[in-house]
């Protein structure tokens, strides 16, 4: 099993315990960008 496939079994088997980092690797993986909003804390991922 690789580490990304250890990822995604470990976020959907806890979701409520996902950090932002991991989930963050996992949606860049899958060919997800993040963007900032512009003046806020929050991020787009397309």
């Amino acid at each position: 099993m690789t580490k990304f496939d250890s990822l995604e079994e470990n976020i959907r088997n806890n979701p409520k315990n996902v950090s932002f980092s991991d989930l963050e690797k996992l949606l860049k993986r899958y060919g997800f960008e993040k963007k900032k909003s512009s003046g806020g804390s929050h991020f787009l991922f397309r």
